[in-house]
């Protein structure tokens, strides 16, 4: 009797060991990453009905924050979730896109399709979509053309914190070039006109 319940401690003892090595340090780490990861279920009971409610918390999904693009710099748009950034050079272009409101049209006129439009629009998405919001409108044609006669504006760094400018005015048959100096100091504006000549174009 007393030998059955030695071999009967040995055999639960052989048992507990090879069971312990099973869980290995490797599957011990999956399991808890497993458990990290699962839903989180928290239960709380009712005395008024019973019954039990459960409460099932997922982990938090990851959101893409919208990516700042800065029009100035060379970079491509990353999404339709681009936003401008409005930095002083693309607020000296606004100044002088409101002041001298250049013409976009240089030689014989013509119409601009819809299909050009929508693609432009689609091309140019973040500053579009700054345009539409910065100025209020909704016209498709209106902020084409915005866009346009910001992106004509040709600003290069000079001295003093200055900036040289550069644009045509296009009005189909005529044509005058702006350049000029303009910087900014606080929240001010200052722009200096140097040089406006104009031309005739054919038409």
């Amino acid at each position: 009797m007393k030998k059955l319940a030695v071999l009967l401690i040995l055999f639960i003892f052989t048992q507990i060991i090879i069971g312990c090595q099973w869980q290995t340090p490797g599957r011990l780490a999956g399991l808890l990453e497993d458990i990290d990861n699962s839903p989180t279920v928290s239960t709380t009971s009712s005395t008024a009905t019973g019954q039990e409610a459960k409460t099932v918390s997922m982990p938090a999904p990851a959101v893409d924050s919208a990516a700042n693009f800065y029009p100035d710099a060379g970079l491509p748009a990353a999404s339709s979730n681009t936003e401008i950034v409005l930095t002083d050079k693309l607020k000296m272009k606004l100044y002088l896109v409101e002041k001298y409101k250049p013409g976009l049209c240089f030689g014989e006129p013509a119409g601009v399709m819809r299909e050009d439009i929508a693609l432009y629009l689609r091309e140019n998405a973040p500053m579009a979509q700054f345009v539409r919001e910065y100025y209020k409108i909704d016209s498709e044609l209106e902020i084409y053309l915005r866009v346009q006669q910001i992106e004509g504006i040709n600003l290069t760094r000079g001295q003093n914190g200055k900036y040289l400018y550069r644009f045509v005015d296009g009005q189909c048959c005529d044509l005058a070039t702006y350049e000029g100096e303009i910087n900014i100091i606080n929240i001010n504006i200052f722009e200096n006109l140097l040089s406006h000549n104009t031309k005739k174009t054919p038409c």
